[in-house]
């Protein structure tokens, strides 16, 4: 599989691929808790699909009052990446996996990497690269699915695979009992998912790759105040 190839047709199909959560007000929220008001900051979002993340997180942080931000995007996906153009940001196309990033030591202020980790196999070497292009000091959000959230226990104890990890690059219902859930799980397109994390597993990533555990969060309409619960989970780290 061309992963470039892939993710494009993804974008393609899907005009929200990328799109949801909280992430630009968590990330506004941290940013603003390091730096306080008008410092000026260069932020690097991995995955940046579209920019919709950066220009939204633009804005805001110079409606408060940061009249130098730099945004810089990096992606896989050459037809996400000229609509980020379009939003002003700095673009990069690169394969993140397994490979270093293009840019220098210690040039970023804040890295955000949200769900982008299942989508990668040499998950530690990209937790690596995102320390080693912060600033000391600075700040990392890293957010993924869930493996261990609430609905996935009830859905392995009853024998289909987790909500969310993919068994095939093909189907998406793999496993899931016949009927109308089978046909309604298969409607999905398959996202690339090669990695699955609990709340656990995140953490001993970060902690081994250096980089210190500020704060821990988790996204769920029930469960959001108990991470390990939740469907999806995130952590603020520095270095």
């Amino acid at each position: 599989m061309d992963p470039e190839k892939f993710y494009s047709q993804l974008y393609a199909r899907d005009g929200n691929y990328g799109k949801g959560g909280n992430h630009e007000a968590r990330s506004v929220a941290a940013i603003e808790k390091k730096y306080g008001k008008g410092a000026p900051l260069r932020i690097l979002d991995i995955g940046c699909g579209r920019g919709d993340l950066l220009e939204g997180i633009l804005q805001k942080l110079k409606h408060a009052g940061h009249a130098n931000v730099k945004a810089v995007g990096v992606d896989i996906s050459d037809r996400a990446l000229q609509e980020a153009q379009e939003k002003g940001i700095e673009t990069h196309m690169a394969d993140i996996d397994g490979k270093p990033l293009p840019f220098g030591n210690d040039e970023f202020d804040a890295v955000l990497c949200f769900h982008v980790l299942e989508h990668i196999i040499y998950t530690d070497e990209l937790i690596g690269e995102c320390r080693r292009v912060m600033k000391k000091g600075g700040v990392f959000i890293v957010e993924t699915p869930n493996v261990a959230w609430y609905a996935n226990r009830v859905v392995l104890a009853l024998g289909m695979p987790p909500i969310g990890i993919e068994c095939s690059a093909r189907k998406t219902n793999y496993g899931v009992w016949r009927g109308p859930l089978k046909e309604h799980i298969g409607k999905f397109d398959v996202a690339g998912h090669v990695r699955a994390f609990t709340l656990g597993s995140l953490k001993d990533n970060a902690r081994e790759n250096g980089l210190k555990i500020v704060g821990e969060y988790g996204t769920d309409r029930f469960f959001g105040l108990v991470p390990s619960f939740a469907r999806n989970i995130g952590l603020v780290l520095t270095k």
